[in-house]
């Protein structure tokens, strides 16, 4: 598997969404990869810790869960980010059947700039969690608007 993201921007939801303690104490979130979308998900299944990323491209044949320390994503130092557009993100498997989540500079696609473990989640139970709220979050995202103010200042 295979996804393109806006690095400065993958970054910049990563940090907001440790910000919340209870994702942060987990140091423990999930991330969601399914019908060319990615989502990450933290604490108590709910739609408050559910984020979509904003992926540029994905190469996915079906649905899978990984879990990602939080800590070890945050702390990947990147070189050159303002000359950078995107990152190439892979899943790599070992012959061992271990994880890696290796990122990859889009100068050079051949080796991974660096990489993080990860698990396979195959926990029913956490994929389901993930398919339900996955309308769930798309109907929050179709509702929301912009409240107009409730003081009007047309007539000053």
């Amino acid at each position: 598997m295979k996804f393109v993201v806006n690095i400065s921007r993958l970054f910049e939801e990563i940090d907001e969404y440790i910000k919340v303690n209870e994702i942060k104490k987990n140091n423990t979130t999930l991330l969601y990869i399914v019908d060319n979308e990615a989502y990450i998900s933290g604490f108590g299944f709910t739609v408050e810790g559910f984020k979509s990323l904003s992926a540029l491209y994905i190469s996915a044949k079906e649905s899978f869960l990984y879990n990602v320390n939080l800590k070890q994503l945050n702390a990947i130092k990147i070189r050159d980010i303002t000359s950078m557009k995107g990152m190439i993100l892979r899943i790599l498997k070992a012959p061992d059947g271990s994880r890696k989540l290796g990122l990859y500079n889009e100068h050079d696609t051949h080796l991974p700039y660096n990489s993080i473990p990860i698990i396979l989640d195959t926990n029913s139970h956490n994929l389901k969690a993930m398919q339900n709220l996955l309308p769930l979050d798309k109907k929050i995202g179709e509702n929301s608007f912009q409240q107009p103010d409730l003081i009007g200042f047309d007539d000053i």
